[in-house]
């Protein structure tokens, strides 16, 4: 009984070691949510860190084609970049595509 518990407890606080290495850069991002063209609407839930004239990289969810145990099978991989133009509403900014192929669900990397 006592041994369940101290792995129940250690697993718990591995799980929150890990959640807390995550830096806030790596939170920073936004969604592709609309296309025409070369212009792209992205949400980024806040335009406080974000200016106009900024460049941005885009990238995708794809298969690493690892097969080998304890590599991940998918990674975020640049597919991309945009130009911000401007700003639309609070919450959203209008974007020039200047690199890539870029699809809906796409996410943006937002510098500091």
């Amino acid at each position: 009984m006592f041994n369940k518990t101290l792995k129940a407890a250690a697993l718990g606080l591995l799980s929150v070691m890990s959640v807390a290495s995550v830096s806030a850069s790596d939170l920073k991002q936004g969604e592709i949510v609309k296309l025409e063209g070369k212009t792209a609407k992205v949400y980024v839930g806040t335009v406080n860190s974000i200016v106009k004239g900024q460049l941005l990289q885009i990238n995708r969810l794809r298969a690493t084609n690892s097969v080998l145990e304890g590599d991940p099978l998918y990674s975020y991989q640049e597919v991309g970049e945009v130009f911000v133009n401007g700003f639309s509403k609070s919450q959203y900014i209008n974007v020039q595509i200047t690199q890539g192929n870029l699809k809906l669900g796409d996410r943006v990397k937002i510098n500091n």
